[in-house]
């Protein structure tokens, strides 16, 4: 399929597209109202309406705004190259994770101070922002040190072994 009809395809069906789409496929979370859709062998996460996208996307905005020191930028380039935009995404919503009421503690790997990957990216930041009035009230130096500590997992590249 050439570029530029799926990109055609893409825009006609997916008329709002996730927020965290990249993080959601890598699978560093989850999300109740993600639609996922299979496009010309690709994969497309789309938000199921538009009104429960607009926290999301305004919460990944200031994602950006407070991570670009995090990522050794002082301005942050657009379009992000994809692993910068993997750690702000996966990073930040690990560190969101950590501030909720209860920190990620029911996760696998959490009695050794892992947080982990929210399990609904819209109920997790719908508590947060209910329970600091706002998205710009959020303690954003805390996610951000999620955002720096944040490494994509190493590929196994010899193979597999005998």
């Amino acid at each position: 399929m050439d570029e530029s009809a799926y990109r055609k395809t893409r825009a006609a069906l997916v008329t709002a597209p996730c927020a965290f789409e990249k993080a959601l496929l890598v699978r560093c979370a989850d999300c109740s109202r993600a639609r996922r859709l299979a496009l010309a062998e690709r994969e497309a996460v789309a938000c199921a309406d538009e009104p429960t996208r607009a926290p999301c996307v305004a919460v990944l905005e200031l994602l950006h705004r407070h991570c670009a020191f995090a990522l050794h930028q002082i301005r942050l380039p657009e379009p992000m190259p994809h692993g910068m935009e993997m750690r702000v995404q996966c990073g930040g919503l690990k560190g969101l994770a950590a501030l909720a009421p209860d920190g990620g503690a029911d996760a696998p790997g959490a009695e050794f101070g892992a947080v982990a990957a929210p399990a609904d990216v819209h109920a997790l930041l719908a508590g947060l922002i209910a329970a600091h009035g706002d998205a710009e009230n959020l303690p954003w130096s805390r996610v951000v040190q999620q955002v720096a500590a944040w490494t994509p997992r190493r590929r196994n590249r010899g193979g597999p072994r005998p």
